[in-house]
C-alpha cells in the first residue's frame, strides 16, 4: 500500500495507509461516492501539500540527523546546546528503559515542553488485553461492539455509505476500550518515578479506525519541574 524508493526496506508485514485513517476520515468518504480508496488518496494528498506549504513559506525548516542518542554521547550535547522549547519523542520511550529515557529527557530539554506516545504499554498493564478476561470475554467484546455502534451512530446516523453492520476487526475495537479505560494506569506508572507538571495524556485516535491495529496508542505532554 506504500510506495517506497527501491533502497527503503519493506514494508511491516499487513502494514496499510488504511491504519493510519480515523473514523472521521472513514465517514468522509461520503463526499466522493463511498470510495474509501478516493478518500485515503485525498487525506494524504491534503495533509502532504499542507506541510509543504509550510516548508515552502518558510514556516518550518526541516534538518535530518542520525545518531545514537545515550548518556555521555555527543548527540546529547548537540541537543542540549539547541536549548529546545518542545521535545517529541514519537515512540522512543517504548524501546528505553523508562528511567534512562527520563534522564535522557531532562537532560535533553529541561525547561521544554514534551510530548510521545506509546504503543506497546498494554504489554505490562493488567486488563488492557483481552486475554486479561478468560471467563467475561464476551461480554468485553459486546461491550465494545455496542459503543462502537453507538459512536458510528453519532458520526453517521443515516449510515449510507457502509454494510450494514459495518465491517471490523473485533479484537481492535475491543482493545480500544480496554485502552480508554486502562491507560491512566500506564500514566501513572510511566511518570511516578519522576516529578512533572502540566501532564496530559490521552487516546491517540478518540475516535479510532476500526481497520487499524495499533488503537489503543496513547499521547502525552509533560514538563519536568
Amino acid at each position: 500500500m506504500f510506495v517506497c524508493p527501491p533502497a527503503v526496506p519493506m514494508k511491516v508485514e499487513a502494514e496499510s495507509v488504511f491504519h493510519t485513517m480515523t473514523l472521521n476520515d472513514i465517514v468522509s468518504s461520503r463526499f466522493y461516492n463511498g470510495d474509501y480508496f478516493r478518500t485515503a488518496e485525498n487525506v494524504k494528498e491534503s495533509r502532504v501539500s499542507e506541510l509543504m506549504s509550510y516548508a515552502q513559506t518558510g514556516r518550518i525548516k526541516v534538518e535530518l540527523s542520525v545518531f545514537v542518542l545515550a548518556l555521555g554521547s555527543p548527540a546529547l550535547e548537540e541537543i542540549v546546546c539547541l536549548q529546545p522549547n518542545s521535545c517529541s519523542w514519537s515512540n522512543i520511550l517504548n524501546y528505553i528503559p523508562t528511567h534512562e529515557f527520563h534522564a535522557l529527557a531532562q537532560l535533553c530539554g529541561p525547561s521544554a515542553k514534551h510530548s510521545g506516545y506509546s504503543m506497546n504499554w498494554p504489554a505490562v498493564i493488567y486488563g488492557a488485553s483481552l486475554i486479561d478476561y478468560p471467563k467475561t470475554s464476551l461480554a468485553v467484546i459486546d461491550e465494545a461492539q455496542n459503543k462502537f455502534a453507538n459512536s458510528m451512530h453519532n458520526l453517521c446516523p443515516e449510515r449510507r455509505i457502509f454494510l450494514t453492520p459495518i465491517q471490523h476487526n473485533p479484537l481492535n475495537v475491543v482493545s480500544g476500550l480496554l485502552a480508554e479505560k486502562c491507560h491512566p494506569y500506564w500514566v501513572k506508572h510511566f511518570f511516578g518515578i519522576v516529578e512533572v507538571e502540566s501532564l496530559e495524556s490521552g487516546m491517540l485516535h478518540v475516535a479510532g479506525n476500526p481497520l487499524c491495529p495499533t488503537c489503543s496508542s496513547v499521547w502525552c505532554s509533560w514538563d519536568y519541574k
